[in-house]
């Protein structure tokens, strides 16, 4: 095992350190610093290859992205941070986004959803408020294909009292409302909630 490392021309400062194997492949961790000192990236090596957790920081400091690798391309969690806080999420399947994914918002806000093949507008998409209530729902039948949304309100004890979804059809629009007036004993409403998540798989044709 060798160290290898490399200075910034006028200031002499460290700006890049990476370890190799007896074969000449980079090997443990390879690290890479911004002109003022601080840590740029770091990331593991495995025989030439990026393996686990890739972490990039800002000029100050503050861990910027945090990418998951096997194998060198990137197969897991992907987290992306604005100024310090959590701002995306996504997960990568053999470098291709695959699977649940969010989306968080400076309002306190946030939308989970689905990818497919690296597109993320397919499947449900789901916009929670503040409180972490459920307000607004969007489901793609295709990529980019938008087939209806549903709109959540909710009254006194945050319990639901109006579900109104919106069907887009290729020549037309239909709108539908529903409001609870009696709830259980658990406080939901006295329409089934569960029944507008009753859709097929994203590739079926027909969702109602």
């Amino acid at each position: 095992m060798s160290i290898t490392k490399t200075f910034y021309f006028f200031t002499r400062k460290l700006k890049e350190e990476v370890q190799y194997n007896l074969e000449g492949a980079q090997e443990g961790l390879t690290r890479v610093y911004y002109r003022n000192g601080i840590l740029k990236n770091e990331v593991l090596y495995k025989n030439g290859k990026k393996e686990g957790i890739e972490k990039e920081y800002s000029k100050n400091g503050s861990l910027r992205r945090e990418i998951s690798h096997h194998l060198g391309v990137r197969d897991g969690i992907y987290r992306y941070y604005a100024k310090g806080k959590l701002s995306r999420e996504y997960t990568y399947k053999k470098g291709r986004k695959e699977g649940a994914a969010k989306r968080f918002y400076a309002d306190g806000t946030r939308f989970e959803f689905e990818c497919k093949d690296g597109r993320e507008k397919v499947g449900r998409w789901r916009n929670y408020d503040q409180n972490g209530l459920l307000v607004l729902e969007k489901v793609y039948s295709r990529p980019n294909d938008l087939l209806c949304e549903l709109y959540y309100e909710y009254g006194e004890y945050g319990r639901i009292v109006t579900v109104q979804w919106t069907r887009f059809l290729d020549d037309e629009i239909e709108k539908y409302k529903q409001y609870a007036r009696e709830y259980d004993a658990q406080g939901n409403p006295g329409f089934s909630v569960s029944e507008r998540k009753r859709y097929q798989p994203v590739d079926a044709t027909t969702l109602f």
